[in-house]
C-alpha cells in the first residue's frame, strides 16, 4: 500500500470517528434534555428553574377589558406581546427578563385617551432550593426588580422590589398543583401590596394540558381583589408549546375579563 493510499485510509477512519461521535452526543443530549417546563399561561409561575445551558423565551398577546360600575370609567388594554426571557446559569438558579408593550385605551366621562408604551420592566432571578420528593414539593424564591424604564405614565418612579414563594408537586400521574405567595413594594404609591394564586393542572393527553386557577391581591386598606382563569397548553415539539387562556374578576363592583394566547420555545432544544 502507498503512502498516499495510506493516509486517505487514515482521513477516512478519522471521519467515521469523528461522524460516531457526533451520533453519540446527539442521542445523549436528546435522552437528557429535560421536560419543558414553563411559567405560562397561568398567572402562577413554577418552582422549577430552568436547567444551566438553556435559554427559553415566553410570550403572548393579550385582550383585557375593565369597566368599573356607578362610574364612566372604562378601558381597553392589549399587550402586544408581553414576555419572559429565562436563561439556566447553573443548577437550580435562572436569570429571568421580562417586559411588555401595552396600548391602553380608557374612556374616562366619555373623554376617550391612549396610553401606549413599554411597562413592567423586570430582572431576576429564580433559586430553587428543594426538588420535589414526596410529601415534599418543588419549591423556589422568585426574586425581581421592577426597573423604572418605559412610559412615563407606566413606569414606577424607583426600582420597586417583588419576591414570590412558589411551590409544586404532582397528583398521582396526570395532575398536580401549584401556590405562589408573594409580595412587592410599589413607590408610586408607597404601598406594600401581597399577591397569591393557586392553579391546578391536568393532563387530558401525553402532551395537551388543562389548568383551571385562582389568584389575586391585596393592598393594605383596599378590599381584596378575586380573580379565576383557565386554559389549555399544548406541547407540539420537546421545546415547543402554545397556550390559549381567558379570565376575569369575581369582584362585584369591577367588570373585567381578559382572552390570551401565546407560546414557549426552548434552545437549543
Amino acid at each position: 500500500m502507498s503512502l498516499l493510499e495510506i493516509n486517505q485510509t487514515k482521513s477516512f477512519l478519522l471521519f467515521i470517528l469523528i461522524i460516531e461521535a457526533l451520533f453519540n452526543l446527539i442521542v445523549y443530549s436528546q435522552q437528557n434534555v429535560p421536560q419543558l417546563n414553563t411559567d405560562r399561561p397561568d398567572k402562577t409561575d413554577s418552582p422549577v428553574a430552568l436547567s444551566s445551558g438553556f435559554v427559553q423565551l415566553e410570550s403572548g398577546f393579550s385582550y383585557e377589558f375593565s369597566e368599573l360600575e356607578k362610574t364612566n370609567y372604562k378601558s381597553e388594554t392589549f399587550f402586544i406581546p408581553s414576555s419572559l426571557l429565562r436563561v439556566g446559569l447553573i443548577k437550580n438558579l435562572e436569570l429571568r427578563i421580562a417586559g411588555l408593550y401595552q396600548v391602553n385605551k380608557p374612556t374616562v366621562s366619555g373623554q376617550k385617551l391612549n396610553i401606549n408604551g413599554f411597562s413592567d420592566i423586570n430582572i431576576g432571578a429564580k433559586i430553587q432550593f428543594l426538588t420535589e420528593s414526596y410529601p415534599i414539593p418543588a419549591s423556589a424564591f422568585i426574586i425581581g426588580l421592577k426597573l423604572p424604564i418605559g412610559s412615563p405614565e407606566l413606569k414606577p418612579n424607583t426600582v420597586e422590589p417583588e419576591i414570590i414563594f412558589a411551590i409544586a408537586r404532582s397528583i398521582g400521574k396526570n395532575a398536580s398543583s401549584s401556590i405562589n405567595i408573594g409580595v412587592n413594594w410599589s413607590n408610586n404609591f408607597d404601598l406594600l401590596s401581597y399577591a397569591f394564586s393557586y392553579s391546578f393542572n391536568y393532563s387530558l393527553f401525553s402532551d395537551l394540558v388543562f389548568f383551571v386557577e385562582y389568584y389575586g391581591n391585596w393592598v393594605h386598606k383596599f378590599n381584596p381583589l378575586h380573580n379565576v382563569d383557565g386554559g389549555i397548553y399544548y406541547l407540539i415539539l420537546q421545546n415547543f408549546q402554545l397556550d390559549i387562556s381567558a379570565g376575569g374578576k369575581v369582584n362585584r363592583d369591577e367588570n373585567y375579563w381578559f382572552v390570551s394566547s401565546g407560546f414557549t420555545v426552548r434552545l437549543p432544544n
